[in-house]
């Protein structure tokens, strides 16, 4: 296989991860959050906000990857 398909590979693969690693630290944080400025979050509104934020930052670092050929 060519090297630049690989890197590719590599670059997808690790925004999949730090995506799901993300969303299980968002769902996880909750209660921290909850705690510190003691107010109380809509579950849905939570996920869907942990949802997108992960999302983005997965694709943000396959695109960093991607960009630098790493």
């Amino acid at each position: 296989m060519d090297k630049e398909i690989l890197y590719f590979i590599r670059a997808i693969l690790l925004g999949i991860a730090v995506g799901i690693s993300s969303h299980c630290f968002f769902l996880y944080f909750k209660l921290i959050v909850e705690r510190a400025i003691d107010a109380k979050f809509s579950i849905d509104l939570w996920y869907w906000f942990g949802f997108a934020v992960s999302t983005v930052l997965g694709i943000l670092t396959a695109l960093l990857l991607i960009s630098y050929g790493v």
